[in-house]
């Protein structure tokens, strides 16, 4: 839409889309081919959060090849799920520019995670990139079942036991004010994961959150400090400028 005059456009991303074409039949001067839109809007094309939560919600069970793990559920997966304000959800997909392994440079993706079914450990890293010619491609990163992978959950489980956290979450509680976790990051680098989540304090007479701290987890190891910097340094040491 042209905030200036008003002018709407529409261009056909996926012209193999059967919902896409048929609109084109009975609209056949209605639909542009992507490849007229001007760059300018092509930097700015985001793949849709919901999009990719929905595939992921059917791959979660249409991952299993073989017909009788299938019909009997044995490898099903779920989304995972995190802590987010205070309470439990299902993770939603988020937006990251980061190198993906295996990519030369940083570029801009979403993600969902999966876990095992009655299990908290992750499975699966469903991304779906948006740069350029690899738009809307989905590339799965799939754990070994041999090897433990924390889970949100179990990274969760982490903070709520780490002792310097949890006084501070209680302190806040009582003093006027309340605190919410946001939502979980969950970021490749090279062979190993990092988790990234901010906390937020509000005071009861305002509605407006402030950024108070930052967790990051790698391996067994907790950061908890004031900027994503001072995390990296806590984690990484000299190594965090790498």
């Amino acid at each position: 839409v042209d905030a200036y005059n008003g002018d709407v456009n529409f261009y056909v991303v996926d012209e193999e889309d059967p919902i896409a074409m048929t609109y084109a039949k009975i609209y056949p001067t209605l639909f542009k081919s992507a490849d007229e839109m001007p760059d300018g809007l092509k930097s700015h094309i985001r793949y849709p959060n919901t999009l990719l939560e929905i595939q992921a919600g059917v791959y979660a069970r249409y991952h299993m090849e073989d017909v009788n793990v299938f019909y009997q559920n044995e490898d099903l997966w779920y989304i995972a799920y995190e802590i987010y304000g205070t309470e439990k959800v299902q993770m939603s997909a988020n937006y990251y520019i980061a190198k993906l392994p295996g990519e030369e440079k940083a570029e801009f993706y979403n993600s969902i995670a999966f876990t095992p079914k009655s299990k908290w450990n992750m499975t699966a890293l469903m991304v779906a990139r948006n740069d350029g010619d690899a738009y809307g491609e989905l590339e799965l990163y799939q754990f070994p079942k041999s090897k433990t992978i924390y889970g949100p959950e179990q990274i969760e489980a982490q903070i709520d036991q780490n002792t310097e956290i949890s006084k501070e979450f209680s302190l806040w509680s009582s003093s006027g004010t309340s605190y919410r976790r946001g939502n979980m990051f969950i970021i490749p680098i090279n062979s190993s994961l990092l988790y990234v989540e901010p906390v937020y304090l509000e005071a009861n007479n305002s509605s407006i959150p402030e950024v108070k701290r930052i967790i990051m987890a790698y391996d067994d190891e907790i950061a908890y400090e004031e900027t994503v910097a001072e995390c990296l340094v806590t984690l990484f040491g000299d190594k965090a400028e790498d």
